[in-house]
């Protein structure tokens, strides 16, 4: 609105188009001692899909779409407006934990903190070159505060069998 320009545009973005969904049903679903690789497979393939490139060596994966972004949002908002980029917290608490192991935790606590540093250093190459945009982390002010924690902030991961008649993390999750 041109009469009302935005101050402040905050956002949080790459985390479901990275494939954190997925990668959350894989770890879930398989059994950490037999899963001959395949939790493993499914943290590197957020990073496969995060820097992506195509035939022709461009890239376009996620990092690459979120810069997009960020521009875009940018050129939309007005260059008044300051974008705040928001990290994501650590999902999950070993203690207490049913659905996965400790190891499990860490896998998957380990692959949000990379996307955080990723993104985190996207906002500040965008920054550097001279967009409005700042990241800011909530590891800190999530910390022990994980699903399965004794004070969650995160709603705790439940499996769902009726969602495209296919197992995986209920959407409610």
């Amino acid at each position: 609105d041109p009469e009302h320009p935005a101050d402040y545009v905050t956002l949080t973005l790459g985390g479901n188009d990275v494939g954190f969904r997925s990668m959350l049903t894989t770890i879930a679903l398989t059994v950490g001692p037999l899963d001959f690789g395949v939790q493993e497979r499914a943290v590197e393939d957020i990073r496969e899909e995060f820097y992506h490139t195509d035939d022709n060596g461009n890239e376009d994966g996620i990092r690459e779409q979120l810069r997009q972004a960020y521009y875009a949002i940018a050129e939309e908002a007005g260059p008044q407006a300051t974008i705040i980029v928001v990290g994501y917290p650590k999902l999950l608490s070993p203690d207490g934990n049913v659905v996965f192991d400790k190891t499990e935790c860490e896998l998957i606590n380990d692959a949000a903190e990379w996307l955080n540093d990723e993104i985190e250093a996207l906002v500040n190459e965008c920054h550097d070159d001279g967009l409005n945009i700042c990241f800011v982390s909530v590891e800190e002010a999530f910390e022990g505060h994980g699903a399965y924690s004794d004070d969650p902030y995160i709603i705790s991961i439940s499996i769902s069998n009726n969602e495209d008649l296919k197992p995986g993390i209920s959407a409610g999750s």
